[in-house]
């Protein structure tokens, strides 16, 4: 994962054209935000970890922790502007989001933020998708509902439903049985007829 090279800082300002800030403040911010991360960036032969710490370390100096983790997203944005670009191959913070199996960026900017940014990591760290013992037997339930046509959440091509919707249809079948044996057998109102409106 190469650091990109951009001396007129070019790829910055058209990156910030792209975004349509309502307010120059907005502006102002976001291009001191990118040319620091950028200074740092230049200083490294590639754009990893290291150099996320490094940015956030000096970051840390000027800024709060809560205001450097708001300016993170900022960068977190447009490093993945640069992998659209083609400029770098990956976004580190991407590749520590699927190496600890986190679904959202923050953590892993806030465990880069600590003193012992390893362990902070290590904790972060979540099992990864059917790694139980009944996880092969998942996988291939959810591989065989979906050749039949079901979907997470949608219906497909008619089906009655979905894997999400099974434990909802079975709570409703549920519900309906014991409302029949709660319920019991309910009276029977008269029939009124024209002959006995009269009377």
């Amino acid at each position: 994962m190469t650091a990109w090279t951009d001396p007129d800082r070019a790829i910055v300002a058209r990156y910030l054209g792209k975004l349509r800030l309502r307010s120059a403040n907005s502006r102002i911010c976001y291009r001191q935000v990118l040319h620091g991360f950028q200074d740092v960036a230049e200083r490294h032969l590639t754009i990893n970890r290291q150099t996320l710490e490094e940015w956030l370390r000096e970051s840390g100096a000027h800024w709060h922790p809560s205001t450097v983790l708001h300016r993170a997203r900022i960068v977190d944005r447009f490093l993945d502007h640069l992998v659209g670009l083609g400029l770098i191959t990956s976004n580190p913070i991407l590749v520590l989001c699927s190496e600890y199996s986190i679904m959202q960026s923050r953590p892993i900017w806030q465990a880069l933020t600590s003193p012992m940014p390893d362990q902070a990591l290590a904790a972060l760290r979540r099992p990864k998708p059917f790694g139980s013992v009944l996880g092969e037997t998942m996988r291939e339930h959810i591989e065989r509902m979906r050749s039949r046509g079901y979907r997470s959440g949608r219906r497909l091509h008619g089906s009655c439903g979905s894997i999400d919707s099974f434990r909802s249809i079975r709570n409703l079948q549920a519900n309906r049985s014991r409302r029949c044996w709660t319920d019991g057998p309910q009276p029977r109102r008269p029939v009124i007829t024209s002959q006995n409106a009269r009377s």
